[in-house]
């Protein structure tokens, strides 16, 4: 054991009565052991596939709801411009006329409320989202 790399405190902790639950091995002892095989002779290599696989299918997973939540902000983005096509000219309107008109005119506006209500419900709550 190669005590002379190790600070003096460290003597203390090197008795062979100290352990941790496993031993070191020998080259010799190493070399014995073949690649593959686990120390009780189940093939490793079995669960190194299924493990590959795994590991794939999440890939593939994780692309797939990247593109999916690209292509939902593009809907959302969409949809959103679609509303504020739908709500800033009203607002516009409304504003431009501000100071000079304080009466707004605007008969049968019952029918128009409801179809614009509408397309902005169509837009908000689609059958896409």
């Amino acid at each position: 054991m190669p005590t002379d790399t190790l600070p003096d405190f460290m003597s203390d902790f090197m008795g062979d009565d100290i352990a941790f639950g496993f031993e070191t091995l020998t080259e010799a002892e190493a070399a014995t052991i073949s690649d593959g095989i686990s120390d009780d002779g189940t093939d490793l290599s079995e669960i190194e596939n299924k493990l590959d696989a795994i590991i794939s299918n999440q890939a593939e997973t994780d692309q797939h709801q990247q593109d999916m939540e690209t292509e939902l902000e593009k809907q959302i983005t969409e949809r959103m411009a679609g509303v504020e096509k739908l709500i800033l000219p009203f607002l516009y309107k409304l504003y431009k006329n501000a100071d000079n008109t304080p009466i707004i005119k605007w008969p049968n506006r019952g029918p128009q409320i409801i179809e614009h209500i509408n397309k902005i419900v169509a837009l908000t709550r689609g059958p896409q989202l």
